[in-house]
């Protein structure tokens, strides 16, 4: 998945809600839709709470952890590729 930039990758992992939340620190929020073309699934993260950073598109910091919602509660687990 490509998101903010960068290069998410799927391991097959899916998680409940309650399973999303309780793994982040910050509240996890949608921040937008996947894939840009076909269906769309919502996609939800933890966002680094300094505002200055999503004052540009895309944000200058990403979350290295993003959720789509698949299901009525079933989000897929992506995780940010590579280093900074």
């Amino acid at each position: 998945m490509h998101w903010c930039g960068r290069d998410y990758e799927y391991f097959g992992t899916s998680e409940t809600w309650a399973q999303v939340t309780t793994r982040e620190r910050l509240p996890v929020r949608p921040v937008g839709t996947y894939p840009p073309f076909g269906p769309h699934y919502e996609l939800f993260t933890a966002p680094i709470p300094d505002r200055q950073r999503f004052s540009v598109s895309p944000p200058t910091v990403c979350a290295v952890v993003v959720y789509l919602r698949t299901g009525p509660n079933e989000y897929q687990v992506y995780a940010l590729e590579g280093g900074p």
